[in-house]
């Protein structure tokens, strides 16, 4: 951190760059609106993240906003911890190279955040509307009629056909699991 403190000294000193100093110490947790979806927030530290793993991103557009025949849209992104760490992580729909990803920016203590595929683009119903299964709620598998827990809040996706996924945190990456309608 003295390193990171003695370089933005010498820049000021030296008066080079003191407009993209200012810009650069912005708070990664600022919140920036999403584009096109009124008042829902996401820290800078997020966008930030996002935008460097996805180049020209369309942020909180599900590539369908309603399922066919019904007044019923996406929201265009959810809050939760979904890795269990305290933190508040978003889900969100983007687009880039005109291929939807459901994303997942995962908050750090420092207001930055890692930005994660939640699951594979050929694999979502790319009209699916977003949820959150939040800590310690029951759900049911599609598979089995037993209640299992939510043991931290999860990403679920609800397709056009009421089909629902949950979207488990694993610790590296998102697992599926199709749940009970």
């Amino acid at each position: 951190m003295g390193g990171m403190i003695r370089n933005a000294f010498i820049r000021l000193v030296s008066g080079a760059g003191i407009l993209g100093l200012a810009f650069g110490c912005a708070s990664a947790a600022a919140p920036v609106i999403v584009p096109g979806t009124g008042e829902a927030t996401i820290t800078r530290g997020a966008l930030r993240a996002i935008e460097a793993r996805w180049r020209d991103v369309d942020l909180g557009r599900p590539p369908a906003s309603a399922c066919a025949g019904t007044a019923e849209t996406s929201a265009p992104l959810v809050r939760g911890d979904f890795n269990g760490d305290g933190l508040e992580d978003v889900a969100l729909w983007i687009v880039a190279g005109g291929t939807p990803h459901l994303v997942a920016a995962l908050a750090m203590l420092d207001g930055r955040a890692t930005a994660v595929e939640v699951g594979d683009p050929a694999t979502l119903d790319g009209g699916a509307a977003l949820e959150v299964g939040p800590r310690g709620t029951a759900y049911r598998t599609s598979s089995l009629t037993i209640d299992f827990f939510y043991g931290a809040d999860t990403v679920v996706t609800r397709a056009c056909d009421g089909s629902r996924t949950a979207w488990f945190w694993t610790g590296g990456s998102f697992g599926r699991q199709s749940l009970a309608s």
